[in-house]
């Protein structure tokens, strides 16, 4: 492959996930979770269905990360979050991938989801691009095999921390094939693109995704372990043990930051998590065709709450295709094998789930929704096989894998509406499923033909697939808001007027939106969450909420509504640190509390009375920060400071170490003495003193090694220069 044809296939794969998304960049469509989730919307509209599966996009995803990204920005180490809750460990709760570099940074703005994602599917479409190539797949069907997987349905459907790790499976893919490579050469090194995407998977914030992913990444190392000589394996296994040792050293920090966090965390009972599935009489068309039930979520039944992406008919014939022509292929074996276990796992075979949920931690994890990753990327493999294999015999047939495709598609389909899937409540809209199925009858007919179009067919039929691809993904689009305008007065009031205190919502600034603006905002949406906080909230506040979610009303059947706990419970609400109330513009709550602010999107109340941030009976107390303040008493006093306590917060008194207590089941308590003392708060990375130099030590052998292999190349190159 010339440099030229390389430029120009780098060069398409980085326009591609820009182009599919025209609309926003043109500003027909917000499709910035700010505008669907957030409720601080002045006007504007959306089209059918949602936007994406999930509203975490929005929650944890964008709020979260955003909160990363300004303290990165501020010279930071976003390790706690004091704007959500009483405060929790930021990058512990995992989600926010708050040390997720330099990716996170995106996030710096509201706005800037969109490139974070963007450069994500980037990297997806150039790793899995560059292993195809590796594993001896022409340039044409390389280039599509990365499209596909660049545009694929869980990027598509997802928006939500479960999107961030889906890029490095096929890096970790890609760093292993360079591994053998480098076995086979008895070279040193060559393992440094697998430890950094093992090392960036779990940073990315979703170890779900990345321990499955894990598992196919060594599925597919033992299938190609069988290839290889009992020297080179040798080799090879010295390799991974390294690599293995320097990714563990990498990770250190996180992982005792989200062990830490797990040691104090609320458990809501997914133990059971593994065993969920789809009933395949509903599940399988939607696999193929999408949008055979509509937009996401425009037909209100539970197929939308279990999945997590699509492959597409398309695709399925390829795949089939792909497997019918090389099963005797190693690769196309594993990752054959490791489809139909997926498919099986997904839509609840008995005996495939029994087995997966004896895998420690399987059990823990919604199989059902997170191998979906992994299963596009095998058909995404198995698809580029056989486009590879359409140019070295043009006149193949594709009558078998098109009839079963088709099969398959019509029979779900009818199961389907024996179901009464399309009598459900919303909307269906015929105009997504008609055009679905066109297209299935459009891709049927050209494969179908593909015989007498000779050596064009396989560009007819890359063409098809790619334009199945872009169209897939960029339907959800059509559901985003447009025109939508932000109440930023309302926000910027709260970020200038709140202090050190919280504000409460009642609906607009959905929880941990507070986090992106600089607004301390007691309510959350999480997981993990403090079980301290969990009970403070529903002893003394609230005692119908959610344990992890305290969006006003969410999930509460027939106990009474938020706003009537806040008429009866506001003094509580102030012992917390609330100083204000923020509800719908029809809300009224004048009469126990005065109104500070009102617009079209909210109003806010100020509470007549709340405790303040830090706290002292007999004491003067001017806090500097939210981890400083200048104490005079007038006898020795326990000083209260409205943040989560936990044994990472050290406190120090005039410069000298000084014990940290919990107040009141959740709060922290410091005892100073008589006169004028200065009062600092110090939050600790949970196992830091080892972590930290461990994740150093990781830098430097990585670093180390990556320049060995960087002058070898260099000194290799020029002695083949003439004259060298």
């Amino acid at each position: 492959m010339t440099r030229g044809k390389l430029s120009f296939i780098l060069f398409a794969l980085i326009v591609i996930p820009f182009a599919v998304r025209f609309q926003m960049f043109l500003g027909l469509r917000q499709q910035i979770p700010l505008a669907q989730f957030a409720r601080i919307n002045l006007g504007g509209s959306s089209g059918p269905g949602r936007a994406t599966l999930e509203s975490n996009m929005g929650f944890t995803s964008q709020a979260l990360g955003t909160r990363a990204a300004i303290d990165w920005f501020r010279g930071n180490v976003p390790l706690w979050n004091y704007y959500e809750g009483t405060g929790v460990p930021l990058a512990g709760e995992m989600q926010s991938a708050a040390l997720f570099l330099p990716f996170i940074l995106c996030l710096k703005s509201l706005y800037g989801q969109i490139y974070f994602h963007i450069s994500l599917q980037i990297l997806a479409g150039v790793c899995t691009f560059f292993f195809l190539r590796k594993i001896r797949l022409g340039v044409a069907a390389a280039f599509c095999g990365a499209v596909f997987f660049e545009l694929n349905g869980t990027f598509a459907w997802m928006a939500n921390a479960a999107y961030n790790p889906i890029a490095f499976l096929p890096m970790a893919l890609l760093g292993l094939e360079l591994a053998i490579e480098s076995a086979q050469r008895e070279a040193r090194g060559g393992w440094l693109l697998l430890c950094a995407s093992a090392a960036w998977s779990v940073y990315a914030g979703f170890p779900e995704v990345a321990f499955l992913d894990a598992l196919l990444v060594i599925f597919y190392f033992f299938a190609r372990a069988s290839q290889l000589p009992s020297a080179v394996l040798r080799r090879l296994f010295v390799k991974l043990g390294i690599c293995t040792l320097v990714t563990l050293l990498l990770i250190a920090p996180l992982v005792g930051q989200f062990a830490d966090f797990l040691s104090f965390s609320y458990s809501d009972g997914r133990s059971n998590a593994g065993s969920a599935c789809i009933d395949p009489g509903i599940g399988v068309v939607a696999l193929i065709v999408p949008y055979i039930y509509g937009p996401i979520g425009a037909l209100d039944f539970s197929y939308w709450g279990a999945t997590a992406g699509y492959t597409g008919f398309s695709m399925l014939v390829l795949a089939l295709a792909g497997v019918g022509w090389q099963w005797r292929n190693r690769i196309v074996q594993c990752f054959a094998v490791w489809a139909v276990i997926c498919l099986l796992k997904i839509y609840g075979e008995p005996l495939t789930t029994h087995i997966l949920l004896k895998v420690p931690f399987l059990d823990q994890i919604v199989l059902v929704r997170w191998l979906m990753p992994s299963l596009e990327f095998s058909f995404v493999v198995l698809s580029a096989t056989a486009l590879h294999e359409l140019t070295a015999r043009p006149r193949a047939s594709l009558w078998a894998p098109v009839a079963i495709a088709i099969a398959t598609v019509f029979t779900s389909l009818w199961l389907a509406e024996a179901h009464g899937v399309f009598a459900s409540g919303g909307s269906f809209y015929f105009t997504y499923a008609a055009l679905n199925i066109l297209f299935v009858g459009l891709f049927s007919l050209v494969c179908l033909s593909a015989w007498t179009m000779g050596r064009h067919s396989t560009w007819v039929i890359s063409l098809m697939g790619v334009l199945e691809a872009v169209l897939l993904f960029n339907a959800p689009i059509l559901s985003a808001p447009r025109n939508y305008a932000f109440d930023t007065e309302g926000l910027a009031f709260l970020k200038n007027n709140l202090g050190f205190q919280r504000f409460y919502t009642l609906g607009p600034i959905l929880p941990n939106y507070g986090s992106a603006f600089d607004a301390a905002e007691l309510n959350y949406d999480d997981m993990p969450v403090n079980k301290f906080l969990v009970r403070y909230f529903k002893e003394n506040l609230d005692p119908f909420m959610d344990a992890t979610n305290t969006k006003p009303n969410w999930h509460r059947g027939r106990n009474p509504r938020s706003n009537e706990i806040i008429r009866k419970r506001f003094p509580a609400f102030g012992m917390a640190g609330v100083k204000y109330i923020v509800t719908d513009p029809g809300e009224e709550l004048g009469y126990l509390m005065h109104q500070v602010y009102r617009s079209g999107a909210m109003r806010i109340y100020e509470l007549p009375k709340f405790t303040p941030y830090f706290d002292g009976p007999g004491c003067e107390v001017h806090a500097i920060s939210r981890d400083k303040a200048e104490v005079r008493c007038v006898q020795p006093t326990a000083i209260v400071r409205l943040e989560s306590f936990t044994p990472n917060w050290k406190a120090f008194i005039n410069g000298a170490p000084a014990e940290v207590s919990m107040y009141n089941g959740l709060f922290q308590s410091v005892e100073v003495p008589a006169g004028t003392s200065m009062l600092t708060f110090k939050y600790e990375c949970p196992y830091g003193r080892w972590t930290v130099p461990m994740f150093w030590l990781g830098i430097l052998a990585f670093v180390a090694v990556g320049a060995g292999e960087l002058w070898k190349k260099r000194a290799g190159a020029g002695s083949k220069q003439p004259g060298a």
